[in-house]
């Protein structure tokens, strides 16, 4: 019923579409369009392929819409929309800003809500990369065919004889698109050409971009950009000048400092930002990090409310296998109630901890027994840089996890390790109290927001960084202000 409800609704959306789409003067026309989606790595991609177009064409022609940055020609501007792929009245207004502006190409970061209600109804990709489906959204498409099959809807969109770059052993692209009979007899009717890459062969890619899943975003969007006929040298150039992406495996150092920290000997821990909000996303991140990191790692977790609350406790499970000490967060709770967010990731932490596991990053068997003590506190908590009206209190639930062994150089006995979670509802506090506990060969890792500017509370958006509140308190500890 609730489905039904939402198809109505898509025809009121289509509708729309159209409407503004011509109250705008098509101006979509006349430029080249191409189309990004996927569960994980969008905004990558779409700034790489950007990048590229703009070594061929030149930074005026090259427009861009992804989560975090819109490129009108020559100028960027932060999106402060909260929103990856905008209403269709906003998509068409930006879409003519850049067409008077002389744009000729233009990348689009879309999403399955997008793709679901025909918020790009009338434009015409001239290329698409799909790049992997894992679970994401199903409080709004329900099961997981239904949003794969909103993903493959960026098909309907793709001129004839266009080419369509997609991970072919990804499960769900397998299921949902590549051997769904309706999708390859509408491929085959448009003679649209298709373009596959596995993971083993994006290993064999070479990128300045930390992370193995960057190097799917580099292969998919060098792809693409050959399949339009984009010299090999220019690719590899467009690419090349992408060293970071704002929010994306991001490490931060403190406001004022004039060394780089990461590499020093100070008392500071390395801390890293990352937009990561599914259990495949957060589980890749971290297994990079455990990889890189000889010390410990401090883990601060939220999860968007109003939001798929089953993927909560997996979100959870897949940070703890890797981290030594675990924070529970506020992250965008919208008008939802926080403590039903927090239980939902704590499910995760309480759920099959009893069983016989090997954790990736430890060398032998890891017995994870639950030793549970709740212990509720209500604690001042001293002033952040939100407030969302309510008493200055947070809920402290914490839950001791006995867990493994790291092998023991001298004379070979498992060293116990200990995991830890803990809940701090105030973000900045939360990520001050890991920044203080980290030493020099530590990692805090901050999840969920990237480089977002806002912080939704309520019915409101809140000014909000990540990197800024982080850059403050590494700097406070640096300056001995932080004990």
């Amino acid at each position: 019923m609730v489905r039904l409800y939402q198809q109505l609704k898509n025809i009121y959306h289509l509708c729309q579409a159209h409407a503004w789409r011509l109250w705008y003067g098509r101006p979509e026309r006349g430029m080249k369009m191409y189309g990004v989606t996927g569960t994980n790595g969008k905004t990558t991609t779409s700034i790489l392929l950007g990048s590229i177009l703009r070594e061929v064409y030149g930074k005026d022609k090259v427009g861009l819409i992804t989560t975090i940055v819109f490129w009108l020609g020559g100028e960027e501007k932060v999106n402060e929309t909260k929103m990856t792929t905008m209403r269709s009245q906003d998509l068409f207004r930006l879409l003519r800003e850049m067409k008077d502006r002389g744009v000729e190409r233009v990348v689009i970061e879309i999403t399955s809500h997008a793709l679901d209600q025909h918020r790009l109804a009338g434009i015409a990709l001239d290329g698409a990369i799909i790049l992997n489906i894992a679970r994401e959204h199903l409080d709004y498409h329900g099961t997981m065919q239904e949003y794969a099959k909103a993903k493959s809807r960026i098909i309907s969109y793709i001129n004839d004889k266009r080419a369509l770059i997609y991970k072919a052993d990804d499960k769900w692209i397998q299921r949902g698109i590549v051997k769904s009979p309706k999708v390859k007899s509408q491929m085959s009717k448009s003679r649209i050409s298709t373009i596959g890459f596995t993971k083993s062969e994006a290993a064999r890619v070479e990128t300045l971009l930390e992370g193995d899943w960057n190097k799917e975003n580099v292969l998919a969007a060098s792809l693409l950009a050959k399949a339009i006929g984009i010299e090999k040298e220019k690719v590899q150039r467009g690419i090349s000048r992408v060293k970071q992406v704002l929010g994306r495996m991001e490490w931060i150092e403190p406001k004022f400092s004039s060394i780089n920290f990461q590499f020093s000997n100070n008392k500071l821990p390395r801390v890293l930002i990352d937009y990561a909000v599914t259990p495949d996303a957060l589980a890749q991140l971290y297994k990079e990090v455990r990889r890189m990191t000889s010390g410990r790692i401090f883990a601060v977790l939220g999860a968007c409310g109003l939001r798929d609350r089953g993927k909560r406790p997996e979100m959870a499970r897949a940070v703890a296998q890797y981290v030594d000490e675990l924070v529970l967060t506020r992250e965008d709770p919208w008008t939802e109630d926080e403590a039903q967010i927090f239980s939902d990731l704590e499910r995760g932490l309480e759920q099959n901890l009893d069983k016989t596991q090997t954790l990736p990053f430890r060398t032998g068997p890891c017995l994870m027994a639950v030793a549970k003590t709740k212990q509720r506190t209500n604690r001042p908590v001293s002033n952040g840089t939100l407030s969302d009206g309510g008493s200055k209190t947070q809920n402290s639930d914490k839950a001791a996890i006995f867990s493994g062994a790291l092998d023991d150089k001298s004379g070979g006995k498992a060293k116990p390790k200990q995991f830890s979670w803990q809940r701090i509802t105030d973000r900045r506090e939360a990520i001050k109290y890991c920044i203080e506990k980290a030493d020099s060969d530590d990692v805090v890792v901050v999840t969920g927001k990237g480089a977002e500017m806002g912080m939704a509370i309520g019915k409101k958006i809140l000014p909000w960084s990540d990197k800024l509140v982080i850059q403050e308190l590494l700097q406070e500890k640096q300056e001995g202000r932080v004990v």
